[in-house]
């Protein structure tokens, strides 16, 4: 069975801090990793399917700590932030701010202490296996974020000085004007109800 959602939801992944370069400004992880299931989102666990980004690269998406929007790292219309739909998942390249912020931000990563990345989005398709849920298509992708706890237990991350231009930056639009799901505080079961009626 397979739904149609417009409230943002929001998912965290674990990171591997154990690749730094203590130098560097940029950090590089997967905000999302493909066929890889969450924890317990609250009586059902989910996984990405490979492309489910493609449709939302051209969203004018920002970098968030925490998904606070107070604290803005990056964003794809600036070129600071660069997402790139990969085999393995949905990477990103995030350029920190030479700004109080940002070294903050960095040192936290280096030292370990922000383990997590994440994302909001608006589920487009999804298909359910029992208790599992496949999102097959993202039709919105609100932020992506340098989180503390995670979800998906699988993504890395690593702190570079400077990344190679390999693939090409994209050039966003985003729409996000509904409520935030907070999954990792409130879960809330989106699985599709059947009604029945009685006599």
């Amino acid at each position: 069975m397979s739904a149609t959602h417009t409230a943002p939801e929001q998912r965290t992944v674990a990171v591997d801090v154990g690749s730094l370069d203590t130098r560097g400004r940029t950090v590089v992880g997967y905000a999302s990793v493909y066929n890889v299931l969450s924890e317990d989102l609250g009586g059902y666990r989910e996984k990405i399917a490979p492309g489910a980004f493609a449709d939302v690269l051209d969203s004018d998406v920002r970098a968030l700590l925490n998904h606070d929007p107070n604290e803005v790292l990056g964003r794809t219309k600036a070129g600071t932030l660069r997402l790139f739909d990969e085999q393995r998942g949905l990477r990103f390249e995030l350029d920190l701010p030479a700004s109080p912020l940002g070294e903050n931000v960095r040192e936290a990563v280096r030292r370990g202490d922000l383990d997590g990345a994440s994302f909001r989005f608006v589920v487009g398709q999804e298909e359910w296996d029992a208790d599992v849920r496949t999102v097959t298509k993202v039709r919105e992708l609100h932020d992506v974020t340098v989180a503390t706890y995670g979800a998906y237990p699988a993504a890395s991350v690593e702190l570079r000085t400077r990344i190679p231009k390999e693939e090409q930056t994209m050039e966003p639009e985003v729409k996000a004007n509904e409520e935030v799901e907070e999954r990792t505080e409130q879960p809330v079961d989106p699985r599709p109800r059947s009604t029945s009626t009685g006599g």
